[in-house]
């Protein structure tokens, strides 16, 4: 197969025309052993994404029919949100066969699963589909790592169609046919997901909150005042507390009009009677103390 016109394997050379010496020329790319590519000027550095789709492009001649990119390199190719120790711009790139042997070749881990569920196809590239990529991950990320990632999954975090809007029953059940390496961990993780969550900063604080014996909040649920003025939606709620949790990203910060709704909306709910917590990424880093002080403010309003 392959969907990129430019790249191509070098036993195909003599069908476009192409001699030994003439591959041997300074222009061509050699993404990996045995493909060529005429070198392109990519510009400013691009982003782990932009430099994972090309990649896979490039190594798109080389796969065996019925392969697909799979496991970390799904989960980057449709826009999940991973720890930044696996997004790293020398990666390999992760593929699943259905037959012969795991491909092996530089720079590529290969997987070899003869009963591997349909893959998809997004702009061009085979991919595993997003809950097959979630469960593929399953020995690679830690508890919390896929919990996010089902957030997402059951949020709108990805921009890409598929990779969102996913009912968190059906993460459960993937989870639950999973075996191997991880499966244990992925059942704990599926029955921790929630939709609504919007960013994986409000997962990991949900989860946090809950982990530190508090009850677990409501996610992103509009409110009204007492009067039955519409409020706004806080991150994470206690309604019986009045107590809103909100976490500023640092587009609330750089966003003007974002700045002036987020500055709004807290005047809302305080007027109602609200306690709104503005967390940052620096109170992230320090969540026992965070945790404890919003335990403190939940015991002092709870009626």
């Amino acid at each position: 197969m392959n969907d990129d016109p430019e790249a191509f394997r070098v036993r195909d050379a003599e069908a476009r025309g192409l001699t030994p010496a003439a591959l041997r020329r300074v222009e061509w790319e050699r993404p990996f052993h045995g493909i060529r590519r005429w070198h392109r000027d990519t510009g400013p550095p691009r982003g782990v994404r932009d430099r994972v789709v090309d990649l896979c492009r490039a190594l798109l001649p080389a796969l065996p029919e019925g392969a697909f990119f799979s496991h970390v390199t799904a989960a980057i190719l449709w826009g999940l949100p991973l720890p930044a120790a696996l997004e790293l711009h020398d990666a390999p790139l992760h593929v699943t066969t259905r037959s012969g042997n795991a491909l092996r070749r530089r720079g590529v881990v290969g997987h070899l699963r003869r009963s591997a569920p349909p893959h998809v196809l997004r702009a061009g590239i085979p991919v595993s589909t997003p809950i097959d990529t979630w469960v593929d991950c399953r020995a690679t990320l830690d508890d919390i790592e896929l919990v996010v990632v089902g957030d997402a999954l059951a949020g709108e975090w990805s921009p890409y169609r598929g990779a969102h809007h996913c009912d968190p029953s059906d993460l459960v059940a993937a989870a639950r046919k999973a075996i191997g390496k991880g499966s244990a961990r992925l059942r704990r993780a599926a029955t921790r997901i929630r939709a609504g969550s919007k960013s994986p900063q409000e997962t990991r604080l949900r989860l946090a909150l809950v982990e530190s014996g508090l009850p677990e909040p409501e996610i992103n649920v509009t409110k009204y005042g007492p009067d039955g003025a519409w409020l706004g939606a806080a991150d994470l709620a206690y309604d019986e507390q009045r107590l809103a949790i909100e976490y500023e990203g640092d587009y609330h910060r750089t966003d003007r009009d974002q700045w002036f709704a987020d500055i709004a909306r807290r005047e809302r709910f305080d007027d109602a009677g609200w306690r709104t917590v503005r967390v940052t990424a620096a109170d992230m880093r320090h969540l026992d103390a965070l945790c404890t002080r919003i335990a403190r403010l939940h015991r002092e309003r709870t009626p």
